[in-house]
């Protein structure tokens, strides 16, 4: 059984205990270990979503993987603040990495259902026009870079 969150067998795989005392427990420590997993998700999915900053990375993820560097030019923010909101959006599983070469590639990871929905519905709420600066400053990057300084 496949849930929302990735567990594919609830009672075992959300035991936090070792498989000697596991067999001793009771059902309800099991339910109460499985509630506090998917509490716990929830939270850090809600907290990388409730910034304006990781929503505008969000949406420009939608429309290509990018690097640290041109998310860095289009926010107009310098790279530890961007570095920083990319680990809560990774930590939260909504951003999934790919490495090339010395680079990290940065896209949307909508691999679970429930996560897609979240995504799909935070895209629809930001229009292109919320972050048209953001879009022009990733252009004008793309067109003005170094091939040296990013891998595309």
């Amino acid at each position: 059984m496949q849930s929302i969150f990735g567990v594919s067998k609830v009672i075992p795989s959300i035991c936090l205990f070792p498989a000697s005392l596991r067999d001793n427990l009771p059902v309800d420590i099991y339910i109460k270990n499985f509630l506090y997993f998917v509490v716990q998700k929830l939270i850090k999915i809600f907290h990388a979503l409730s910034d304006e900053t990781r929503l505008k990375i969000i949406k420009l993820l939608e429309k290509s993987e990018l690097c640290v560097c041109e998310i860095v030019a289009a926010l107009d923010m310098v790279q530890p603040k961007v570095s920083f909101h990319l680990g809560v959006l990774k930590e939260a599983g909504l951003v999934k990495i790919k490495r090339k070469g010395k680079w990290i590639l940065y896209s949307l990871d909508d691999s679970e259902l429930f996560k897609r929905f979240l995504i799909f519905t935070v895209l629809e709420k930001i229009s292109d026009e919320d972050i048209k600066k953001e879009i022009e400053r990733l252009r004008d990057f793309k067109q003005n870079q170094d091939p040296r300084y990013c891998p595309r």
